[in-house]
């Protein structure tokens, strides 16, 4: 079985390649293109690993480790909150969520104590997390909602409102 028979499989991948393609641009430019020839492509490992020059065992742990890393709950509410962040945020977000850029490297290429860095990282991961929270509570089953919300009230009707009904039903 080739590898991404293998991984579909085995990983919660999600069946269109559109959505693996969106998520994949995510990543850095190695591991995009990576993901595009076996998981989309198609292309064996062994092909992968004689244009790479890297060993057929460390392309098949790559993908494995990747598809994982873009099917983790971490990993799509990051790409589902990037749109609602700022755009410095979602850069910061993308490289250091998504792509996986060590912290140590992004405060060389921001120019900023780690410290800092820290500290906007666990900001920017209150904000998606409080995204997060928000898309789950408004995507509830409006229905069961809306309608515990009917019979809460219509237990609680005083006579004036029970009234009201009565005569509404008659008319």
């Amino acid at each position: 079985m080739q590898l991404r028979e293998v991984i579909l499989a085995t990983r919660r991948l999600p069946q269109n390649d559109q959505i693996i393609i969106a998520r994949a641009k995510l990543l850095t430019q190695k591991d995009m293109a990576l993901v595009e020839a076996v998981l989309i492509r198609g292309q064996s490992a062994a092909s992968v690993a004689r244009l790479t020059g890297l060993p057929v065992r460390r392309i098949r742990a790559k993908v494995g480790r990747l598809s994982k890393r873009i099917c983790s709950r971490e990993f799509v509410e990051v790409a589902r909150a990037l749109p609602y962040l700022s755009a410095s945020d979602a850069a910061l977000a993308r490289l250091r969520f998504c792509a996986r850029v060590s912290q140590r490297r992004l405060s060389l290429w921001l120019r900023i104590k780690p410290h800092l860095l820290r500290r906007r990282l666990d900001r920017i991961r209150a904000q998606i997390a409080t995204i997060g929270r928000l898309r789950r509570a408004t995507r509830g089953d409006r229905e069961n909602v809306w309608s515990s919300q009917w019979r809460q009230h219509d237990t609680h009707m005083d006579a004036s409102e029970e009234d009201l009904l009565i005569t509404e039903d008659q008319q």
